[in-house]
């Protein structure tokens, strides 16, 4: 029996910024100092759509937790906050500590069919999810957690977001690790019966 990923038919024209998007290095190595978070979020952030009789069925802008991308992140968090550079590194810690446990991946998500844009109930959301390297390793998420904060805070941490988009944190069990492990490539799969998308990291 095909795996899900495979079995889907070819009926859809899925567009994605592949070509266009930065390498990035997908190792395990942590920034010195806090990264821009612009830069990062760009840096880290992938694009795919896809399209079924001339109509946008899903758009998705994930972005991978990537030690640069927790590391900015931390620090927006200390300057929203106007907490000090000590707070920072105790963020960063708190960080790599989950990065240890967790492979994590922000989505914003947009549906044509609102009722599809429920990937937080699992095994029972119109979109699937799987990561999958070059390797041949394959995630799927433990957990994938719809994010309810306010939709300034929301817009001002994901610039990517749309109307009627909703963001989603999808968790992985990191006991397979995905940085550090000479992955050349990393490769997010969005899938249901309407078709799929593919987001990319490539490496240097």
């Amino acid at each position: 029996m095909k795996a899900p990923w495979t079995a889907l038919a070819a009926v859809v024209t899925v567009t994605a910024c592949g070509a266009a998007d930065p390498r990035v290095a997908l190792d395990a190595t942590w920034p010195t100092q806090a990264p821009n978070y612009d830069a990062t979020y760009q840096a880290w952030t992938r694009h795919g759509e896809l399209h079924q009789d001339y109509q946008e069925v899903i758009a998705v802008d994930a972005t991978l937790y990537a030690p640069a991308w927790r590391a900015a992140l931390a620090d927006r968090a200390r300057r929203s906050n106007e907490a000090s550079e000590a707070d920072f590194g105790k963020a960063v810690a708190a960080a790599q500590a989950d990065a240890a446990a967790h492979i994590k991946v922000s989505l914003v998500v947009t549906t044509w069919d609102r009722r599809e844009n429920n990937l937080a109930r699992g095994a029972q959301a119109a979109w699937q999810l799987q990561l999958v390297d070059d390797a041949g390793h394959l995630w799927s998420p433990t957990a994938v957690v719809q994010d309810r904060r306010s939709e300034h805070v929301l817009r001002a941490e994901h610039p990517t977001l749309r109307d009627f988009s909703s963001v989603y944190t999808a968790t992985f069990d990191a006991t397979t690790p995905l940085f550090g492990n000479g992955a050349k490539q990393v490769t997010l799969r969005v899938f249901g019966p309407r078709g799929k998308v593919a987001l990319v990291w490539r490496a240097p």
